[in-house]
């Protein structure tokens, strides 16, 4: 058995296991570790695992493995929770920058008291309308890459939404392999302010909140004109965990720039877990 220090975190609904591997030493294979301790049942049970590396870039290195094993590029709920980490037990109080290198780049976030904003990546590989084949079904829908991939679909019925069954369907699809995309169900409530609920890949199923759909969402809503049109957008977010994020950005035409996603994360608890190797 190896024992594995811990340390757990939660931001808008999504849970994460931090660890320090700045020593490189344990554990050896992260992908096993995440299935492991992500277990909701057998583990301490979480949406994914952060390992926090030493970087030659930044001031250190994150990466996210979902609860399957499998590695994403980027995290936006995560890397929230990494903030408050780095910003050290204790001095979350006082303000904090930190630079964190990711498979999406060097991010930047600010942490203020429990509040944590990051600087996002600007989005690539915009299609404001796409049409997905789906039982039978053709299905509208938007995709953009805001460092992980995420297909939006507007609805006026959210609550009534099959996540977990639409959402597998078009997570899957052809049109998106071979990474597959996450998957976002958005109801527009007003101008400023969207709902919505995501099915995670990676997870594969719906989760209490996603960072990064929080921000394609509010990005898509925007493009397809159903925020009031303007050059400078702070649009509130509503998850299905009952949280709120803020995703702000520019728009200059169709051309998106100076994305943040704003927000609580929180430790939880600290432990060690012991690993079966």
């Amino acid at each position: 058995m190896k024992k594995i220090p811990f340390f757990k975190y939660e931001a808008a609904g999504n849970d994460f296991i931090l660890i320090d591997r700045r020593d490189r030493k344990l554990p050896p294979n992260l992908a096993g570790c995440a299935r492991s301790v992500c277990d909701r049942t057998r583990g301490i049970g979480a949406d994914g695992l952060l390992a926090v590396e030493r970087s030659r870039k930044a001031d250190i290195r994150m990466r996210i493995f979902n609860a399957d094993g499998s590695e994403a590029e980027m995290c936006g709920n995560g890397i929230r929770c990494v903030g408050v980490w780095a910003a050290g037990p204790g001095k979350t109080a006082k303000r904090s920058t930190v630079a964190v290198e990711t498979l999406a780049g060097v991010l930047v976030l600010t942490v203020a008291q429990d509040t944590v904003k990051v600087r996002m990546s600007d989005p690539v590989d915009i299609r404001e309308h796409i049409v997905i084949p789906v039982d039978g079904k053709r299905q509208p829908a938007c995709f953009i890459n805001i460092g992980v991939p995420h297909t939006v679909l507007f609805t006026k019925k959210l609550a009534a939404e099959d996540i977990d069954g639409g959402g597998r369907a078009i997570r899957y699809h052809t049109l998106f392999q071979p990474q597959g995309t996450n998957v976002n169900f958005v109801q527009v409530d007003s101008k400023n302010t969207i709902r919505i609920r995501t099915y995670e890949r990676g997870v594969e199923a719906e989760t209490c909140a996603c960072g990064t759909g929080a921000v394609a969402s509010a990005i898509m809503a925007a493009l397809t004109n159903r925020l009031n049109r303007k050059k400078s957008y702070a649009v509130s977010v509503k998850t299905r965990g009952g949280d709120s994020l803020k995703v702000l950005f520019r728009r200059n035409g169709n051309s998106i720039s100076q994305v943040y996603l704003a927000g609580a994360a929180r430790l939880i608890c600290k432990g060690t877990f012991f690993l079966g190797v």
